[in-house]
């Protein structure tokens, strides 16, 4: 039950305001941390906010105050890099999801309106062709008088 809520606890995520109460810092400068990929984070929805866990706040605050102040080691800026990339990366996913969204979406609108074009002039060419018909039908009609044949027979 314990390893149960332990990994429960490690997934979950929690807001600037509550990573600035574990750590010290403030809540802005915890977003910077997560912006520049030293502390895993990631964006919720399509708001600005960022999110942290609660392990990931606690190991960047173990190898920095480890440090006694001093910068991070060569080790750690590698991983920084890293998880700077990987945050850029996946905020940039999440706005390539919200524009191919809007891309399908215009699509499907643009065909249905392509087709309800289509039938307004199919019908509308459907009714002008018969209208032309008739008046043909009744212009020849006027037209050619009718002849009388007389029938002989021999």
């Amino acid at each position: 039950m314990s390893l149960f809520s332990s990994q429960k606890r490690e997934k979950r995520y929690i807001t600037l305001k509550e990573a600035a109460a574990l750590s010290g810092y403030s809540s802005d400068y915890v977003g910077q941390l997560i912006r520049s990929g030293k502390i895993n984070g990631k964006r919720v929805y399509a708001n600005p906010v960022w999110m942290t866990t609660e392990k990931d706040l606690l190991e960047y605050l173990e190898v920095n105050r480890s440090d006694g102040g001093e910068r991070e080691k060569n080790g750690n800026k590698l991983l920084n890099v890293l998880r700077s990339w990987k945050t850029k990366v996946r905020s940039e996913l999440e706005l390539v999801k919200l524009y191919k969204g809007i891309l399908y979406l215009t699509i499907g609108v643009s065909m249905l309106f392509s087709l309800f074009v289509f039938y307004v002039f199919s019908v509308n060419f459907d009714d002008w062709l018969s209208r032309r018909s008739t008046q043909d039908m009744t212009a020849t009609a006027i037209e050619t008088p009718v002849v009388n044949e007389t029938v002989t027979t021999f």
